[in-house]
């Protein structure tokens, strides 16, 4: 797949709206200018740390985490998001 279309298939993608959800998130950090291809595991901890700190439910945060997973997929990163929740102090979730 050619660059470009590789930004058409994240711009276009359903995960594509939680991710400039999350790069505002950032943007208010003083991460400026980020793009997808620019997205490290420095910014995955902050956005982590910033659920944690509002107080997100698990499942919350892990569904986040989906996407994140995602769109390190579509850009070639898997790498920089931990497979594993419990990494990021993230529990488990439980069915009642």
């Amino acid at each position: 797949m050619t660059e470009p279309a590789r930004y058409r298939t994240v711009r276009a993608a359903p995960g594509a709206t939680s991710w400039r959800r999350q790069a505002e998130t950032l943007h208010q950090f003083g991460y400026r200018g980020l793009r997808a291809r620019g997205l490290k595991g420095r910014h995955i901890e902050a956005l982590v740390a910033e659920w944690r700190r509002q107080g997100l439910a698990d499942g919350t945060v892990k569904s986040r985490m989906a996407h994140l997973r995602w769109l390190a997929n579509k850009i070639d990163k898997p790498g920089i998001v931990r497979r594993d929740n419990a990494s990021y102090g993230v529990g488990a979730r439980y069915a009642a």
